[in-house]
């Protein structure tokens, strides 16, 4: 004799459950987390420019961006595209040919030893031509 209960399942009937068709994401999600690490490793070895003492900051977030245009300011306050020296007075044309939208977001590396005048210098000259999504670079204080 058999007693089954209404939450009792026989043999027979789980036999007969459907498949699931759902998909295991679970091999997606670790390739992506390893591109994670791999990228956050690699992004800072993008920006290339002049060797440069940054100020430090213990606060700001890391910068993450996959393709960076970046002016650094040496310490006698000349302005450089990666290791080409860019004049004062050409960093307008300089900055309109080389960065195609007014969206892209222009990374400043300004040493620490050079006025804060040069730097906000520069960067009202780009924004007098439009690019307005401008950012400091700094070094974290645990370096």
């Amino acid at each position: 004799m058999i007693f089954r209960t209404k939450y009792s399942q026989s043999y027979e009937s789980s036999k007969k459950q459907e498949v699931i068709s759902a998909i295991n994401v679970t091999p997606f999600v670790d390739v992506m987390l390893v591109l994670l690490v791999v990228f956050m490793i690699t992004a800072p070895l993008l920006i290339k420019g002049v060797n440069i003492n940054l100020p430090e900051n213990s606060v700001a977030p890391p910068i993450e961006n996959n393709n960076p245009f970046a002016l650094s300011i040496s310490d006698k306050g000349e302005v450089y595209f990666e290791e080409q020296q860019i004049l004062f007075k050409d960093l307008k044309t300089f900055v309109s040919t080389n960065v195609l939208s007014k969206n892209t977001r222009i990374f400043i590396r300004g040493d620490k030893a050079i006025n804060y005048g040069r730097v906000m210098n520069v960067i009202s000259e780009l924004n007098s031509i439009g690019y307005k999504k401008i950012s400091l670079v700094t070094e974290s204080e645990n370096r």
